[in-house]
């Protein structure tokens, strides 16, 4: 009798063993289950052919997209791009037509890709480079600069040359605004329709050009024709003919040489 029970304990814990050990997978399935979220960071980082809830392979259960078998396939995340795709990300959409070339069709625009020379020269922008920002910067840089400015006027209602001296002596009353971001949408804003904002400024269209792009411009990179049409070619804007682009190099070259004056005695 001893010997039967025994016997029947022993059956039924190897029972219960082979019943738990076929119930194991589905505990499994519903722990990865949960949100990748309540997965510890540690565990996720260790997984390998993860899918999109961090599924590892070989557990039986495949992850999202992943091949079908007896022991669960690898998942896969979301993957790269496909062969149609250019790879560039999103779309530019500033500037003409003519100026973006194949950014109206997605991508980046050719001077993002192509070096942007003048007369065979390319130009060192420095800080110009900030012209590349989207628009939604500019937008916001356009508001914030608008203000300062509107605060004080008074350099921007001289002539080239007294706005020079005034920068050279440093006066504080004639206030300069002098981040590359703020000049460069204040510029923005007047290619396109020869007006800053609703400011009435007395100073002549090349001096304003010239105060906006020379305050931009870094102190130590000298101001060229190819800068001109570089900048300009990046803003979107109407690019002038050789001679006013010379006209505006020169005149914003001055400023940009007064400002690294003032600043260095």
């Amino acid at each position: 009798m001893k010997t039967r029970r025994a016997t029947l304990n022993s059956f039924i814990a190897a029972n219960a063993a082979v019943f738990a050990m076929l119930a194991a997978p589905a505990a499994v399935d519903h722990f990865y289950s949960t949100d990748l979220g309540m997965i510890p960071a540690a565990y996720a980082a260790d997984s390998v052919g993860k899918g999109s809830l961090g599924k590892p392979a070989g557990k039986g259960h495949q992850g999202q997209g992943g091949a079908t078998n007896e022991t669960g396939g690898s998942g896969k995340g979301q993957g790269g791009p496909g062969v149609d795709s250019d790879a560039k990300g999103p779309r530019y959409l500033g500037g003409t037509d003519s100026q973006r070339g194949s950014a109206a069709r997605g991508g980046a625009p050719g001077w993002a890709k192509d070096a942007l020379v003048y007369d065979g020269t390319t130009a060192e922008l420095g800080r110009l480079n900030v012209a590349r920002a989207p628009q939604s910067v500019f937008d916001r840089q356009l508001v914030e600069a608008l203000a300062a400015l509107s605060a004080n006027t008074k350099l921007y209602d001289l002539s080239l040359s007294e706005a020079i001296a005034k920068i050279l002596a440093e006066d504080p009353e004639y206030v300069r605004i002098d981040s590359p971001l703020a000049n460069l949408a204040l510029l923005k804003d007047f290619l396109a329709d020869g007006q800053i904002g609703t400011l009435t400024l007395t100073a002549d269209a090349v001096t304003l050009q010239a105060l906006l792009l020379g305050s931009a411009s870094d102190k130590t990179v000298p101001i060229s024709d190819a800068t001109v049409f570089a900048v300009y070619t990046i803003l979107g804007a109407t690019i002038p003919d050789a001679a006013d682009i010379h006209t505006l190099a020169l005149a914003a070259e001055s400023v940009r040489v007064a400002i690294q004056t003032a600043h260095d005695n």
